[in-house]
């Protein structure tokens, strides 16, 4: 009778152990999900009740070119590196849309840094000339500023180009196709239009 006890006691406390693992997963890929969809389609996350930033502070929400021109010879390759500035309110996730002349530039490669998560979306379109990436953190952290990604370009043609990031005023190609970054105060904010000159 004993062993029965101890027995329907283990089996029991196993059944429980089970439930909580499901329920914490399902919790955990539901909130991971919900990340995801906020980068690539929704403009906002929600609130946590904190005010919003004000409009003196939007500014800090932004992506940029770590330069504003750029000489770059024929055959020769360069990097360039993209920043983002969160150094005033917590970042959750960060989207930026580049376009480019790829008659006259080829982009090599397009890298990931490490400043969030996981990275989604990374894309380099030579068809279109248009490069896309968004990167998305799985809790929220303070001040979020580093590097966002660094782009290797080759110079195909000669003749003077831009790469350009794309503003919200700018960029709206296809609904949503805009710089943009998330705050975890819940709106997405539409970053500046950057542009860096090859010379």
């Amino acid at each position: 009778m004993k062993k029965d006890s101890k027995k329907l006691q283990f089996d029991s406390i196993t059944k429980r152990l089970v439930i909580v693992c499901i329920f914490t997963t399902f919790v955990a890929i539901s909130i991971w999900l919900y990340y995801f969809l906020s980068v690539t389609k929704a403009d906002a996350l929600p609130s946590t009740g904190s005010n919003l930033p004000s409009v003196d502070t939007l500014a800090n929400f932004n992506l940029k070119f770590d330069q504003e021109q750029l000489i770059l010879p024929l055959n020769e390759e360069q990097v360039i590196s993209l920043k983002l500035d969160g150094s005033v309110e917590d970042i959750i996730s960060a989207k930026s849309v580049i376009q480019y002349d790829s008659s006259v530039i080829e982009v090599v490669n397009q890298t990931e840094s490490t400043l969030f998560d996981f990275y989604i979306g990374n894309s380099v379109d030579s068809a279109q000339g248009l490069m896309t990436l968004s990167g998305a953190l799985t809790k929220t952290s303070s001040k979020k500023s580093g590097t966002f990604s660094q782009i290797t370009i080759k110079r195909i043609a000669e003749g003077e180009t831009a790469i350009k990031l794309f503003g919200e005023s700018e960029g709206k190609q296809g609904g949503s196709q805009y710089s943009k970054v998330v705050t975890v105060y819940g709106p997405s904010y539409p970053t500046q239009t950057q542009i860096i000159k090859i010379l």
